[in-house]
């Protein structure tokens, strides 16, 4: 659950959300948007080379009910930006959305935090290995080793 590092979510909360996943079955993840982008120099300094650049990553999702559809539909962002270890040089970002829409059963009302949860824990697990192979397909023909993205860890 979305919560402060510190805050234990409630039972409720706990409750809700496994409800939630009770009703839920994974549909599709589609790829809705990418964007890779590279300084031109950086491969041709650097595209031999087996060192690999310091990076950051940061993912983000949301996610909304299609009620009309009896659909939940979450929006998975994942943001890959390397950069040089002595700098804060953007030499490469790969940028990526994914739609992750899941059948829902018929069920109680769900709050829009139950959803948000859902979306964050659930949605951004289904779409991580697809992002993990864009990213690293991306980077090795951008003509510098691979990215390897690392495990996902829950928060």
């Amino acid at each position: 659950m979305a919560t402060n590092q510190d805050e234990t979510p409630s039972p409720e909360r706990i409750a809700a959300f496994q409800a939630l996943v009770d009703r839920v079955q994974i549909r599709d993840v589609q790829l809705v948007r990418s964007m890779c982008t590279a300084e031109p120099t950086f491969a041709l300094t650097h595209g031999s080379s087996q060192a690999r650049p310091e990076f950051s990553l940061d993912f983000s999702s949301q996610g909304r009910i299609l009620a009309e559809l009896s659909m939940i539909m979450c929006m998975v962002d994942i943001d890959w930006v390397a950069f040089p270890t002595d700098s804060d040089e953007e030499l490469l970002r790969v940028e990526q959305r994914y739609m992750v829409t899941f059948a829902l059963e018929e069920g109680d009302e769900l709050s829009e935090e139950t959803v948000d949860d859902f979306a964050r824990h659930n949605a951004t697990v289904h779409a991580w290995p697809f992002a993990r192979e864009a990213i690293r397909s991306a980077t090795a023909r951008m003509g510098v080793p691979p990215a390897v993205l690392p495990l996902l860890k829950p928060a």
